[in-house]
């Protein structure tokens, strides 16, 4: 993605969410919020894991126009 990001020590987990965000801030691209996790969960629009992007890979980009 070409992001820079400094590390943060014990972040854990939360370095995907940061991530994910700065994807959001940087990129005008909806395909962040194509995820679908294993387990249901609620509470987020953004993935907890990379692995919730497993079986996304049909997404394909749309112009304003083809809505």
């Amino acid at each position: 993605f070409g992001l820079n990001m400094p590390m943060l020590y014990g972040e854990g987990k939360k370095a995907f969410r940061r991530l994910q965000l700065e994807i959001i801030r940087e990129y005008n691209d909806q395909s962040i919020f194509a995820w679908s996790p294993q387990i249901p969960r609620a509470g987020s629009v953004l993935a907890e894991d990379p692995s919730d992007f497993r079986d996304c890979d049909y997404v394909m980009k749309l112009e304003p126009n083809e809505f």
